[in-house]
């Protein structure tokens, strides 16, 4: 969450900002991206330290997101203030939608619209600029809400608003770019669609997917373009965790429970012309923990209630699924799971500035130290295709996976693993319990760590994004980067700036190009944009920015000029190569800057 916010929104956004005549909040950033990288040594960011250790790196991420979301908000007030914003009728203001990737976007957007108490508005449209209605659902409506304003070069203040908040789904948002809509004030009643009760079957569907709700709360996903039916997808699977926070291991009598024993509850939670979501919630009967000798799972039993969000729009190709649950039991594993139903031998995960491919059958590992796992970790994303065909399971910060060696090729995605140890010298997965002599260690139990049974609320994001073709040629990985990211929206009253309606702030092609960093130049007046090309073949590139290009040159990761700099500039565009699994980092001087 840190890392997607500093990268993908503050840095950028800080950019376009410093690019329109802003000061650029260098000092700050470092010392965001200071407090984020304390969190990473390597016993810290993959959850194998103390509790103390963790407790304070909490600490560490919310001042660094403290620090990212004052500067995000600051620039894109910033942006949305060099707008040319006319209002065509009184009380009218407008919502300008953000989107920071190289690509085009059409995702929803959940926002709050919020109007002066005074001012007594009880309706309201939302417009695009060809005044078209926007259909929205109203999540929630407040009455006298103080909230903060934040005029430009000015210290704050307070106001009272009444406050909406809305889903929409904004449509052909420019790729690091922004769209802008109107919002109307109105005395009718607006087309807006209030959550309502369940019809008859549980179905969503578009022009390329279907997705029919079973009774046990898994569903039926139909990629039409394919014709191909992945069935039984997500459910919820729990196992005995008699490890350690390095490895997970069974204990010797286990037992597993799955959600699609049962039947769950469903219902329609909202819905408008343009999405549709359902609510599903589960129940499982779990242990409550291992039992004192740590062989088995405790027959006392507690009730694991999950709720998981099932959303599709009217132009997705992917479904959205946000699941929440209070976590109340321990020393257990919680997965959810998808059977593709694929005859894959490999599967594709995103890696650091790479996309790995790994068996899915596992080595014999007779005489290993530890036994081979068929667990593995991924970043955005992990891929099962035949090559004519696949799924896709991206997801926020959810690191583990699994592709079962079952004939579904079941991917499995680790939500929470519940111990309480940091170092075990029983588990049975490995050779750690044993000396030379054949002898059991003196002291198994090593850094006793209760927090890592992770009690408490939380909440995963994650997505299912059928495609044709492999990951690489379908570009289905954008959607994972999508999915990821968002969008972000500011609300702005009128506004005497230059800017147009909507517009682009860099563009790149081809599309399947992935941008990793947008920064000013550390040393010089100059933008800075890292560039990956995950796939397997080069390509000839073409980057094109808001203003024209003065000069443009290849530069290494420290921001050092490259020997080899060949890039030819026309106007607002330049042109490069960028070699297969390459990383290539550009630096950018702009007329007017």
């Amino acid at each position: 969450k840190t890392q997607t916010l500093l990268e993908n929104w503050v840095e950028p956004w800080c950019s376009f900002a410093w690019v329109l005549g802003k000061e650029y909040p260098y000092s700050f950033l470092k010392a965001a991206w200071k407090l984020l990288l304390q969190n990473h040594p390597h016993d810290s960011i993959c959850g194998c330290s103390m509790d103390e250790v963790h407790q304070e790196m909490m600490v560490r991420f919310l001042q660094a997101q403290q620090i990212g979301e004052e500067f995000i908000t600051e620039s894109l007030s910033f942006i949305a203030r060099s707008i040319r914003l006319d209002r065509q009728k009184e009380k009218e203001s407008f919502l300008i939608v953000f989107n920071p990737l190289n690509c085009e976007k059409t995702e929803l957007v959940t926002t709050d619209i919020s109007f002066l108490h005074q001012d007594k508005v009880a309706n309201f449209e939302l417009l695009d600029r060809e005044s078209n209605n926007v259909p929205y659902h109203l999540d929630k409506s407040e009455k006298r809400v103080v909230i903060q304003d934040k005029p430009a070069d000015h210290f704050p203040t307070f106001k009272t608003v009444d406050r909406f908040t809305i889903t929409f789904l904004a449509k052909g948002v420019p790729a690091c770019g922004y769209k802008t809509y109107r919002v109307v004030p109105i005395s009718r009643k607006s087309n807006r669609l209030y959550r309502h009760n369940q019809g008859k079957g549980c179905i969503m569907e578009n022009q390329l997917l279907n997705v029919q709700i079973n009774q046990d709360g898994t569903f039926d996903l139909t990629d039409k373009g394919n014709r191909m039916d992945y069935l039984g997808l997500h459910y919820f699977e729990d196992s005995g965790d008699a490890g350690d926070e390095y490895n997970y291991s069974w204990p010797q009598k286990d037992e597993v429970f799955i959600s699609s024993a049962q039947k769950a509850k469903i219902k329609l939670w909202k819905a408008s012309e343009d999405f549709t979501t359902y609510r599903i919630d589960y129940k499982l009967k779990t242990p409550v923990s291992l039992t004192t000798d740590r062989k088995r799972r405790s027959h006392r039993k507690k009730l694991l209630r999950i709720t998981s969000y099932v959303t599709m729009h009217k132009e997705g190709r992917r479904v959205d699924i946000v699941t929440e649950l209070d976590n109340q039991v321990k020393d257990h594993r919680l997965r959810v799971l998808f059977p593709t139903g694929i005859k894959a031998d490999y599967s594709h995960a995103e890696s650091q500035f790479d996309v790995v491919s790994r068996p899915i059958k596992l080595p014999n590992g007779k005489g290993w130290f530890e036994l081979p796992t068929p667990t593995h970790p991924q970043n955005n994303f992990v891929d099962v295709n035949d090559g004519k065909k696949g799924i896709m399971v991206a997801s926020k910060g959810l690191t583990e996976y699994e592709v079962k060696d079952d004939h579904k090729r079941t991917i499995a995605i680790t939500l929470l693993r519940g111990v309480e140890w940091g170092a075990r010298g029983d588990l049975l997965n490995t050779m750690r319990a044993k000396r030379q002599d054949g002898k059991g260690e003196n002291n198994p139990e090593f850094m006793y760590t209760p927090g890592a049974q992770c009690l408490g609320r939380h909440a995963y994001y994650y997505s299912i994004i059928p495609h044709k073709g492999d990951w690489q040629d379908s570009l289905a990985y954008q959607q994972a980067y999508q999915h990821k990211v968002g969008l972000r929206t500011t609300q702005m009253d009128k506004s005497s700036g230059k800017l147009p309606f909507s517009e682009n702030f860099l563009t790149l092609h081809p599309s399947g190009l992935i941008v990793t960093a947008i920064k000013k130049c550390e040393k010089r007046e100059s933008l800075i944009v890292r560039i990956f090309n995950p796939e397997t073949r080069g390509v000839k590139a073409n980057m094109s920015f808001i203003r024209p290009i003065k000069n443009a040159r290849l530069v290494n990761l420290r921001e050092e000029p490259l020997k080899y700099n060949k890039i030819l500039i026309k106007g607002k565009n330049c042109y490069f190569q960028i070699g297969k699994k390459k990383i290539q980092t550009i630096e950018v001087v702009i007329y007017g800057v």
